[in-house]
């Protein structure tokens, strides 16, 4: 038992981090695939591209690729998240900066992980930002260690930090060089109205060796970037801007929507409406989120009043307001002048057409001063233990009941699933062919599988038929249209299949003169497809299989 309780608390961070990450994940741990929007996975993974941005993300792209030679792609998957959410649950323990006398790091560690922001990021399958947001607490908090003495270490690993946030989201990148910008800024600032000029230079010192050697690492990916044709940002428009803009409440507005931590450009779409959302329990989240926004005020007056933590304070105030005000973009607030005129007047702020991936930097401004806010209260009841452990249990409640939709697989709402035997079918008769090229139908980049419970999901072809496949490259969100580097080929096969009015036998002959030589039917949207595929009916065609759930054609 000695022994027991020794290992328990040597790995408590751990333990904590693992349950946390079982209850999170629940159902979706067991076998089969989790498909939500852009949370597509297969039993096929294209091998990575070392070219232009893509060449930022190339390390874990190849990993993912070597893992998914080596185990089943769900299986991959599985990993993917339980190693993201046990990360966000370990990260904030391990690296909190402040105090820990009374576990405040596990209510920061609760209050970083369960939230609406990543909440709805993980509905929207984009598991890179979370990785990335994991990879900021410790990024931040080396850099308030580093402010305290300026010594190597925290510095040397701040820069490392910052190089893993770059190689899972180059937007998680840019927030992390506007957090230095500012802290630097704000240290240069303090020094020069207090005349601390040595402590001015050792900063120095430190700091732009440092920064020199992550520009010179970053170069693997910034010198293809900038050699490629065009880089994806120059081609975003006020089009782009609009159709990812951050989603506003009617009770609340866009400001009050996003300081509570919401926002995401989808909560406006159809894709919405098959999750549940936490403020549906209108009680409940009116009062979990007060009182979560008075242990924040708690944590900035306490910050501000404490001479040794001012300016982290003060730094942090400032880094929450900007995070707060990019991450309303050009959604409707008094704000939205000032982001159009950055998004039109600095070229790779247009990279930020989602600026609601700000409100990750937000979350992490509001965590940091919960915990200081906690640890404030918690010094002024140590008096009485007894109080002191019931408050404590309460407050590590309240990020349950602010977003308790992520609890127990996030509420049982996403469940994995097979891929239907039709496909393993199909899939064994094209990958006989050497040169098998087939179009996938129907024609969307995002549609509802019946056999992911009519979940709006990217399009999974390419990821498990073993055959060079044309599908969608269209989004359909407002007018963003294809995502960039189509090929003429692509826009002619597109426009053919879209025809409405094309002779169903020219059609084919067309598809045939381009090497299509199969086509894939799927009937998750003939309800109300906006498309009707004529040249199905063409003479030119015949069935190779033809299932209740996928039709095989051959041309």
């Amino acid at each position: 038992m000695g022994t027991l309780k020794r290992l328990g608390s040597r790995f408590q961070y751990e333990i904590f981090a693992l349950l946390g990450t079982l209850v999170i994940l629940w159902q979706m741990l067991l076998p089969g695939y989790v498909l939500t929007l852009d949370l597509t996975f297969g039993p096929l993974r294209p091998a990575p591209v070392y070219a232009g941005l893509k060449a930022a993300t190339y390390a874990p792209d190849w990993l993912i690729y070597v893992a998914h030679s080596l185990i089943s792609g769900w299986l991959v998957e599985k990993i993917i998240l339980f190693g993201m959410f046990f990360l966000l649950f370990y990260l904030p323990l391990r690296f909190y900066p402040f105090s820990k006398n009374y576990g405040e790091a596990y209510f920061v560690s609760l209050l970083y992980t369960i939230n609406p922001f990543v909440y709805e990021r993980l509905l929207a399958g984009q598991w890179k930002v979370l990785f990335a947001y994991a990879f900021l607490f410790p990024f931040v908090a080396c850099l308030i260690r580093f402010y305290k003495d300026f010594a190597w270490r925290p510095i040397l690993m701040a820069f490392a930090w910052l190089l893993l946030i770059g190689m899972f989201a180059l937007h998680m990148l840019v927030m992390g060089v506007f957090i230095l910008f500012l802290f630097g800024t704000c240290l240069y600032v303090r020094s020069f109205f207090l005349k601390e000029h040595q402590r001015l230079g050792v900063f120095l010192a430190r700091f732009f060796p440092v920064l020199g050697v992550f520009i010179v690492i970053s170069l693997y990916w910034v010198i293809p970037a900038f050699n490629a044709p065009t880089l994806s940002v120059s081609t975003f428009t006020e089009a782009d801007s609009s159709a990812f803009q951050t989603a506003g409440d009617k009770r609340i507005g866009t400001e009050g929507n996003v300081a509570a931590l919401y926002g995401f450009w989808g909560e406006h779409e159809t894709w919405s409406a098959h999750f549940h959302s936490p403020k549906e329990h209108l009680a409940l989240w009116e009062t979990t989120g007060a009182l979560l926004a008075v242990l924040i005020a708690v944590g900035v007056f306490s910050a501000l009043i404490d001479a040794k933590r001012r300016f982290i304070g003060l730094w942090l105030v400032l880094l929450g307001f900007a995070a707060f005000v990019f991450s309303i973009g050009v959604g409707d607030s008094v704000f939205r002048p000032f982001n159009a005129w950055l998004f039109e007047n600095i070229w790779f702020w247009r990279g930020f057409r989602d600026t609601e991936k700000w409100s990750g930097v937000l979350v992490l401004a509001y965590a940091l001063f919960a915990g200081i806010g906690l640890s404030y209260l918690l010094s002024k009841l140590s008096k009485y233990k007894k109080t002191t452990r019931v408050f404590v249990v309460a407050v590590c409640a309240l990020p349950l009941f602010y977003t308790p939709t992520m609890l127990f697989g996030f509420a049982g709402q996403l469940s994995p699933v097979e891929y239907p035997a039709a496909w393993a079918q199909a899939n064994a008769i094209l990958s006989q062919d050497k040169n098998c090229a087939a179009v996938f139908l129907p024609w969307h980049q995002y549609y509802t599988p019946i056999f992911n419970h009519r979940i709006l999901t990217g399009n999974t072809a390419r990821l498990y038929f073993s055959c060079t496949i044309y599908s969608s490259a269209d989004a359909e969100i407002g007018d963003v249209g294809d995502e960039v580097g189509k090929s003429a080929q692509y826009y002619a096969i597109e426009k053919a299949l879209v025809s409405d009015t094309a002779g169903p036998n020219t059609t084919i002959r067309f598809l045939k003169s381009q090497g299509i030589e199969y086509l894939i039917f799927t009937n998750d949207e003939v309800s109300d497809d906006s498309y009707k595929y004529p040249f199905l009916r063409s003479s030119l065609v015949h069935k190779v299989i033809d299932t209740p759930t996928l039709v095989l054609f051959s041309l």
